[in-house]
């Protein structure tokens, strides 16, 4: 599926595979990023997917830290994210810019991970199918 903004790319069959979404433009405010959200929730959705893999390589992240705050603690949830999924963010290699996504996602309760190399980032997401999420390993304890 594509749209003018972005690329979802299913990888593995339905239900135990993981969605990889590559922006083709760049994010021009806060709205758009949040529609980008609320599509790739959905997309994953449709598919049974439980894990995301955001590709922005060559997307530098111009989101404040108050907007990355607001978009792990509220928005993400409010536009179909699950503490149950797995989120790798996929960076290029010296863009600093991404840092702070894995730390304001983990620390809002999301099983996240920031990587550089693409194949690393995929046997992550792979390798935690099967894993107890952050939700339920809180909720046993």
């Amino acid at each position: 599926m594509s749209d003018s903004s972005a690329k979802f790319i299913l990888q593995d069959a339905p239900g135990t595979g993981f969605v990889i979404y590559r922006p083709l433009v760049p994010i021009d405010s806060a709205a758009d990023l949040l529609n980008r959200i609320a599509a790739t929730a959905r997309f994953a959705r449709e598919h049974e997917a439980r894990a995301i893999l955001f590709d922005v390589r060559g997307v530098p992240c111009g989101a404040s830290v108050a907007q990355l705050y607001q978009m792990a603690y509220r928005d993400s949830a409010i536009q179909g994210f699950s503490a149950d999924w797995r989120y790798a963010f996929l960076a290029s290699v010296g863009d600093t810019s991404q840092e702070f996504l894995e730390t304001v996602y983990t620390n809002a309760g999301y099983d996240a991970k920031l990587f550089t190399d693409e194949q690393q980032a995929h046997a992550w997401l792979i390798q935690g199918r099967d894993r107890q999420s952050p939700s339920r390993r809180a909720a046993n304890r």
